[in-house]
């Protein structure tokens, strides 16, 4: 252990040393960097002992009576917000500033639990601890002179309120009923609703509750004062209407001096959290199933092989039986059709090579037209909506018209009378906000949208329309298509967006990015 004492003593003889000096302990088990705090606080005329060991601290303090000390969170195995209380047992007025390395919720909450007068993140800056330490000895001659103990309140309440509206966390601070007492400004922002027009409300108003009365859900997730705060999740309100992901915790304060039960309810909205392991879950599916797949239609492919061979053989062995010829036939071409199969799977696997190229999206866009438009017939009418000077893309143009046919034909079926199908085009800039809001890079990007009039999607298969082999035609379906569209834009680097909305009809959206010669 080591400790060291400033060179200042009160038993100096100068005039300034006759008055008491201003007194500081500083705890922290980086040597160094205590050492050169003591440096910059001497220099200002503080008194000033350091160590770096918890016990040492509570015994020099017994003696030294410091008015502030300065507390490093991690102490070895030690902690130094459990270091508050012992000071204080020799030493009640003193007052403690923390230091971490980290600045989260949990770290400020013990803290403040523990009645830690403020905080500094290191590295800290000279003028920034000296200018707390000065507000410190500010609010110790206020308390020596019996200033009004409601200001001091005022104060401390500021203070505090500060430190939580600077939080990335929702805080919130309940009374045991429920009622909402503070509504910190991250808060507004995660359920979209006002301080102003929360405060006052049950917390049972912001939260998907079987009952929106039953306090009981407070009961059952409160963590003691002292207790490291347990995470739980929840659906909650945002806006009081639209339903999100909540990551939580409800600790209780200490008791206030009238004795009432206070807790605080801290937040983080996870929905982006919860995108990314959706993401991250059909990802991983669709690799396990693509190297399952590829294997498949490799195998599958050779047996076509054969079977295509003998049925060509056949064909020619029968020139003279047109009725058993026919029967050759038909089974060659049952042969060419799995075949095509094969090739749509071998695609989904990624084994397919690539052929990728410059493209005008406009281009084969317009060319396909009239194919489609037979395909649709005259019950559906096809609109396009293009945009002039379309930037160009790098993609595979034979995949691409087959996810074109893919999505048109998905759109056809889901027309039962007459309707409409539109494909649009543009250019688009991604900001950062938008490109992480879809989960792509900021940048430009080529995007078209297929919308149909038909019977839209619900809530139930829109989440799993893209999964391999899922269909709703039965047997009539494959469930390969999506699953093919999904896998090209995907090895494109590119994004795929479904809206859609029962007896509303759906709208694709495709994401590439922009090609830039070079």
């Amino acid at each position: 252990m080591i400790i060291k004492t400033s060179r200042f003593t009160d038993s100096d003889s100068s005039t300034e040393k006759l008055i008491r000096l201003k007194r500081i302990i500083i705890v922290d088990d980086d040597d160094d960097f205590a050492e050169s705090i003591s440096e910059i606080l001497e220099s200002k005329k503080y008194l000033i002992k350091t160590t770096n060991n918890k016990d040492e601290a509570i015994e020099i303090n017994r003696e030294f009576k410091a008015d502030i000390a300065i507390l490093d969170i991690k102490l070895g195995q030690n902690n130094g917000v459990e270091l508050i209380s012992h000071l204080r047992e020799s030493n009640p007025s003193i007052l403690c500033i923390m230091l971490t390395g980290y600045a989260n919720i949990e770290t400020a909450i013990s803290a403040l639990r523990e009645g830690a007068y403020d905080y500094l993140t290191k590295p800290v800056h000279p003028e920034h601890l000296l200018s707390k330490i000065q507000r410190g000895f500010e609010k110790i001659e206020l308390e020596n002179h019996k200033t009004s103990s409601i200001e001091a309140l005022r104060t401390s309440e500021e203070r505090h309120r500060r430190i939580i509206n600077n939080m990335v966390e929702g805080v919130i601070t309940l009374e045991e009923s429920g009622k909402i007492i503070s509504f910190n400004i991250a808060a507004e922002g995660i359920f979209n609703c006002s301080a102003v027009n929360t405060i006052g409300e049950n917390i049972n108003t912001l939260l998907y509750l079987e009952n929106d009365n039953d306090n009981n859900f407070i009961k059952h997730y409160i963590t003691k004062p002292g207790s490291k705060p347990v995470i739980h999740e929840i659906n909650a309100r945002r806006n009081h209407k639209q339903s999100f992901p909540l990551r939580f915790s409800i600790s209780e304060l200490p008791l206030s001096n009238s004795n009432t039960r206070q807790l605080i309810f801290s937040c983080t909205d996870i929905t982006q959290h919860k995108m990314n392991e959706d993401i991250l879950r059909q990802s991983e599916k669709m690799k396990a199933l693509g190297i399952l797949t590829g294997g498949i239609a490799h195998d599958y492919n050779n047996m076509l092989g054969i079977i295509n061979g003998y049925a060509e053989l056949l064909e020619d062995a029968l020139k003279d039986q047109p009725a058993l010829r026919k029967y050759a036939e038909e089974i060659y071409h049952a042969g060419q059709r799995s075949a095509r199969l094969t090739q749509r799977l071998l695609a989904f696997s990624k084994q397919k090579p690539q052929e990728e190229s410059i493209l005008d999206l406009n281009t084969l866009l317009l060319d396909q037209q009239s194919l489609l438009e037979k395909i649709l017939t005259a019950r559906i009418t096809l609109v396009y909506n293009l945009c002039t000077h379309l930037w160009p893309v790098w993609l595979d143009s034979n995949d691409l018209e087959d996810v074109i046919l893919n999505i048109i034909i998905n759109a056809m079926h889901s027309i039962h009378d007459r309707g409409q199908i539109t494909i649009v085009t543009n250019n688009k800039q991604l900001d950062t906000f938008d490109a992480k809001a879809i989960d792509l890079p900021p940048g430009d990007y080529v995007t078209f949208s297929i919308s149909d009039t038909g019977c839209g999607i619900d809530t139930e298969n829109k989440e799993r329309i893209f999964d391999p082999f899922f269909s709703t035609k039965g047997e009539m379906g494959t469930g390969l298509g999506l699953s093919q569209v999904y896998g090209f834009v995907s090895r494109s680097q590119g994004k795929i967006i479904v809206n859609s909305e029962v007896n509303k009809g759906s709208e694709f959206v495709l994401y590439f990015p922009r090609h830039l010669n070079s």
